[in-house]
């Protein structure tokens, strides 16, 4: 059974890149209604795709239903556009958690080595 496509527009999809730093652009190979982004998930630069559904009867403007997928079939569109589907104010909360997160891991890294260098040393100058 094919997995549910939620209901995501070019504007939402834009904004949710937007609130978890990825930078986008227009798929120059497409006229209109097309972007080309680094993939959230697995993270390969130009591999996400957004392009405007062919369904809808006008011109959007960003405003149409959009399919997502990455080039590199990271996972599957569904997973994509329920990433992309979420309030944009919660991805950048956690996206700013994931930077903490990673910032805190350094500084405890670093402390760590410091206090082992310093140990070593204090070896060092009790041998000598």
């Amino acid at each position: 059974m094919p997995a549910r496509m939620p209901s995501l527009t070019a504007d939402q999809a834009l904004a949710a890149l937007r609130a978890i730093g990825i930078r986008y652009r227009p798929d120059t190979a497409v006229i209109d209604g097309a972007w080309l982004a680094t993939c959230p998930v697995c993270r390969h630069a130009g591999a996400l795709r957004i392009r405007e559904r062919e369904d809808v009867g006008s011109v959007s403007y960003g405003g149409g239903p959009v399919s997502v997928g990455c080039r590199r079939r990271c996972v599957e569109p569904s997973v994509l556009a329920d990433l992309l589907a979420q309030d944009p104010d919660l991805l950048e909360a956690r996206a700013d958690a994931e930077r903490w997160r990673a910032f805190a891991t350094r500084l405890t890294d670093s402390y760590q080595r410091s206090i082992e260098l310093a140990h070593h040393d204090d070896e060092l100058s009790l041998a000598a």
